[in-house]
């Protein structure tokens, strides 16, 4: 496929999204490139709700070895899935099924489920009709945040990683929720539209241990300032992935 032909061009790899109404956006680009920055060496990798494919794909760049699956329910994204990940050179290790995540008949446990799952609140509204109806109507299907925790605590292996995206104003909820399903918060990584401004929280999670180990946190600011360019950090974070503007 020539280049040009992409919706959007990463290093490696390019994504077509035509077809769904989520497209790809900060968080992914974010939960992607923190996953792989902090998470070392998975052998099998499960993406829920994959949506165009590109976590699935950032996965299979990031770890060689991996065996990938990735599951998706929405038609118009599988079908771009499907494209993308069908002309990658990342394919051949990904596995996509077109199903519901919650229902799907897993063969496997996982060292790694990672997600960006659909969330909405009343304070989060996005400007995009259908954007904001394809988040809102995929959490109503079920695949939220504490039905991920659920299906991570039946498919991760008993030292698997949980990786997921989540808005900054559920933390309390999340910390709970992970509580209730036994697990602790291994990394939190808060990320700031910019210096002061925090929007959205990344979380590694995994089964709680014998031993007690704290949370490592850290704040990581998208844009130096209101408006302006990326900030060194975030371009540092996602260098392997996205191409020089």
């Amino acid at each position: 496929m020539e280049p040009n032909t992409w919706d959007f061009e990463l290093k490696h790899f390019g994504i077509r999204q035509s077809s769904t109404a989520m497209k790809v956006g900060t968080d992914s680009i974010s939960l992607g490139a923190w996953t792989a920055h902090a998470v070392q060496a998975p052998n099998r990798i499960l993406d829920l709700g994959t949506g165009t494919g590109i976590l699935a794909l950032m996965m299979a760049q990031s770890y060689p070895l991996a065996e990938i699956d990735a599951i998706e329910l929405e038609d118009g994204a599988y079908q771009d899935a499907y494209y993308n990940i069908s002309n990658s050179i990342f394919g051949k290790r990904i596995s996509l099924h077109h199903a519901d995540a919650i229902n799907f008949p897993y063969r496997y446990k996982y060292d790694l489920i990672i997600s960006n799952p659909p969330y909405y609140t009343a304070d989060i509204y996005s400007s995009n009709r259908e954007r904001h109806i394809a988040r809102f109507d995929r959490q109503e299907e079920g695949l939220g945040i504490r039905t991920l925790i659920q299906i991570a605590q039946r498919l991760l292996d008993d030292s698997g990683i949980l990786s997921f995206i989540a808005p900054y104003n559920r933390l309390n909820e999340i910390r709970q929720l992970a509580a209730e399903a036994l697990f602790i918060i291994n990394h939190l990584c808060i990320l700031e539209s910019y210096p002061g401004e925090p929007v959205r929280i990344i979380l590694i999670l995994s089964k709680q241990q014998k031993v007690y180990i704290p949370t490592q946190e850290q704040i990581l600011s998208i844009r130096a300032e209101s408006g302006g360019a990326y900030s060194s950090e975030y371009r540092h974070l996602v260098a392997r992935f996205l191409n020089e503007n």
